[in-house]
Formats: structure tokens, sequence, C-alpha cells
């Protein structure tokens, strides 16, 4: 599929967008890999740097998970060349941030309800963002399509 979507892209920086989308997502795949093997040893070892393995294996997993989300978005950026597309790739990002932040702050006890009241806050403000970015691609997608079909 990625494949496919090389040979539809067109303009004077694709090259260095599909080095970058390919190399994000070798970087995703790589970060995952890890993620998982950090969360097999720590449910082996039982240990206090078992559970901080455990953590930090999250959080390379969230961070994985927006980089293939961003892997996604760039794609759209690259077809329907709009400014939106970039600005939800930011808004992944900051999810994602918010998602480390979260985790990080919640290993300390005494600011377990805090970070939560936080996180809640947080996360309605990323949907929130996330939406009105979804429905702002939403209303330019249309005056990209015949652009992407008559490449199709």
């Amino acid at each position: 599929m990625l494949l496919l979507w090389v040979g539809q892209t067109d303009g004077p920086w694709d090259g260095q967008m599909v080095r970058w989308t390919v190399w994000r997502w070798a970087q995703a795949l790589a970060a995952v890999a890890m993620a998982e093997e950090l969360r097999v040893r720590a449910v082996a070892a039982r240990t206090r740097v078992a559970v901080v393995r455990a953590m930090v294996a999250a959080a390379m997993e969230a961070v994985a998970r927006a980089m293939v989300a961003a892997v996604m978005v760039m794609a759209v950026a690259v077809t329907a060349k709009t400014k939106v597309a970039t600005a939800a790739l930011l808004a992944a990002h900051t999810a994602a941030q918010t998602e480390l932040v979260v985790r990080a702050a919640a290993t300390k006890a005494g600011a377990v309800r805090a970070t939560a009241a936080a996180a809640m806050v947080m996360e309605a403000a990323a949907r929130a963002l996330a939406m009105e970015l979804l429905s702002a691609l939403l209303m330019e997608l249309p005056m990209a399509l015949p652009s992407v079909l008559m490449r199709a």
C-alpha cells in the first residue's frame, strides 16, 4: 500500500516526504516491538524495576501510536495538499504528549487524583480540537478530491 501511495505523489518535496514517512513508519514499528519486549520482561521479573520498565513500555507504545497516526495524516497531507492535515498532525502529536504526561504523573502516588482530573480536561480539549480539525478537513476534501481521482 505504501508503494502504491508513493507512486501517486507529485510535487517538489515528495521525495523528502516519502523518506520521512518511511523513516517514521520504521521507527514506530521498532518502538512497538521494544514496548512489547519490555512488557514481557516486566511480567516475567515481577520486580520494582520491571514496573518501571512496563511504564516505559507504555510510554513508548503511546509514542509509536502517535507516529503511526502521524504517518497516516502525512499521507492525507500529500494527497489533499491542505493545511488542515498538518494541523491534524499537530493534534495527534498533542494527544500523544498528553497521554505521556498523564502516565508519568500517575506514578506519583500523591498526585493521582489531580492527574486524573487534569487528564480528563486535557482529553476533552484534545477531542474537541480533533473534531474541529476533522470537520475542517472534511470540508476541504471535496475540493481536493477531483485531483486525487484524476491521478488514480
